[in-house]
């Protein structure tokens, strides 16, 4: 079989008859290849508005629970602040008791001598 002249140059004809300088086997797998590559780039589109959405989901998730840990501080702080007033009030009921008995002792002290007096002075 006689050798393509143009063939023996690096010279072909592709399928619309316009003259090529790749082979035509080489050419294609040109063109898979950079089919493959249009896919693998739709794919990695595809997989970085995936993940751009669970960054965007995780900082909002984020942000939730640091408003949620604001919110059990001020709560914390609160209950913390309901005691200390809680204590503070028994304190001050404690001793307005104290006060009223110490009072009312006194009082009994003072009818006592008065009474001890009157007796002395009818007596």
């Amino acid at each position: 079989m006689a050798k393509d002249p143009l063939a023996e140059a690096g010279l072909h004809f592709d399928e619309l008859n316009k003259l090529r300088v790749l082979e035509p086997e080489v050419d294609q797998k040109t063109t898979e290849l950079k089919e493959e590559c249009e896919d693998f780039v739709d794919k990695i589109s595809q997989f970085q508005k995936i993940v751009g959405g669970l960054i965007e989901l995780v900082d909002e998730l984020a942000k939730e629970a640091e408003t949620e840990k604001m919110k059990v501080r001020v709560v914390s702080f609160l209950v913390h602040l309901y005691r200390a007033q809680t204590h503070t009030h028994r304190c001050r009921t404690f001793c307005s008791l104290i006060q009223s008995q110490l009072f009312s002792t006194c009082q009994l002290d003072q009818r006592d001598r008065w009474l001890y007096y009157l007796q002395a002075i009818s007596g």
